[in-house]
C-alpha cells in the first residue's frame, strides 16, 4: 500500500486557526479600549480632585491658590499652587501627573469677557501651547481672571485620547465643576 502526501493544511485546520485569531484580535480591541477609558477616566478624576482642593483651600485657608493645568517633562500636570500675596510668587503645594502626552489630549475652552461683559469663547486650546490657570475668590469661590497673554476664565476642560472624551464644566460665577 502506497502512503499519501498529506503536505497541507485541511480546510478545518484553516477555519479553526482563524476563529482563534480571531477572538485573540477581539480581545485585544477590547483590551485595549478598556485602558483607553482607564486613561481618560484617571486624568478626569485627578483634574476634578485638584480643582475641588484648590477651590476648598481658597475658601477655608489663609494665602492665594490657584489651579494650574500644564506640560512638564512631556507629562500632562494638574497642579495646585499657593501664593501669600497673590504677587505671582507661587508655590507647588500638590502636583498629579496625568498621563503622556502622547497618549492623551487635554484643551479648554478659553473665555474673555470685555469691559462691557461680553463672552467670546476660544475653544479648543491646547494645554500644551498655553497652559490653564484657575483662581477662586476667597470669599465666593467665583473664578477670577486669569492673567497670561491676556486676561481669562477656563469655561471646559477636554480629555481625550482621540476616541473616548470627558468634559469638566467649570461655571465662572460659583466655581463650581461638574464632570459630564
Amino acid at each position: 500500500m502506497k502512503k499519501q502526501n498529506n503536505k497541507g493544511f485541511s480546510l478545518i485546520e484553516i477555519i479553526v486557526v482563524l476563529a482563534i485569531m480571531g477572538i485573540a484580535v477581539a480581545g485585544s480591541i477590547s483590551l485595549y479600549s478598556s485602558l483607553s477609558k482607564a486613561k481618560v477616566k484617571s486624568a478626569t478624576n485627578h483634574i476634578d480632585s485638584q480643582l475641588s482642593l484648590t477651590r476648598t483651600n481658597t475658601l477655608s485657608k489663609k494665602g492665594y491658590w490657584m489651579f494650574k493645568l500644564c506640560v512638564e517633562d512631556n507629562n500632562y500636570c494638574a497642579v495646585v499652587c499657593r501664593s501669600e500675596d497673590g504677587s505671582g510668587a507661587w508655590e507647588e503645594y500638590k502636583k498629579v501627573s496625568l498621563g503622556s502626552v502622547d497618549s492623551l489630549d487635554i484643551t479648554y475652552t478659553k473665555l474673555k469677557v470685555d469691559d462691557a461683559g461680553n463672552i467670546t469663547k476660544i475653544p479648543n486650546v491646547a494645554v500644551k501651547s498655553f497652559e490653564a490657570k484657575i483662581i477662586y475668590d476667597s470669599s465666593s469661590g467665583a473664578c477670577l481672571k486669569s492673567s497670561g497673554e491676556a486676561d481669562y476664565y477656563v469655561g471646559d476642560i477636554t480629555i481625550t485620547d482621540g476616541s473616548i472624551d470627558r468634559v469638566i464644566s467649570i461655571t465662572r460665577a460659583t466655581g463650581k465643576h461638574y464632570v459630564d
